[in-house]
């Protein structure tokens, strides 16, 4: 997940933005991190990601973006690093996602809303991508 995020936020490959795994080698700290929770603000200060993300290069170009998530990732170390310094969302459910593209849109709103559905990334984890819960 950290590795596939990474990937759809940088638009190059893991080799290139440099989040590999779940499951990482720091020998800073001497031991595996775990990229989804183990990273830490001095990680993010440092660099770990070392290509900035497609939504930083929009919003630094003025243009606007939104991410959308479950709002208990709003202020997690991978969502900063990852959408530092672009606006995000939190919304518990899935429909309330989408609720906040869709009022935003009809009230005016413009720009690239990116809505991540952490649940069907869990529900695949737990139960495969042919459950009837990812389903």
């Amino acid at each position: 997940t950290a590795s596939a995020l990474s990937t759809l936020a940088t638009g190059v490959h893991p080799a290139t933005h440099g989040i590999l795994g779940y499951r990482i080698w720091d020998s800073q700290r001497g031991e595996h991190v775990n990229q989804l929770n183990g990273i830490t603000e001095r990680a993010v200060a440092q660099g770990w990601l070392a290509s900035e993300s497609l939504f930083s290069q929009l919003s630094s170009q003025g243009k606007p973006v939104t991410v959308v998530g479950h709002a208990r990732f709003a202020h997690s170390e991978l969502t900063t690093m990852l959408y530092g310094g672009v606006p995000y969302v939190g919304a518990s459910s899935i429909d309330e996602r989408f609720d906040v593209v869709t009022k935003s849109l009809l009230a005016g709103g413009r720009g690239l809303f990116f809505i991540y559905i952490s649940d069907l990334d869990e529900a695949a984890h737990h139960s495969w991508c042919y459950s009837d819960l990812w389903l």
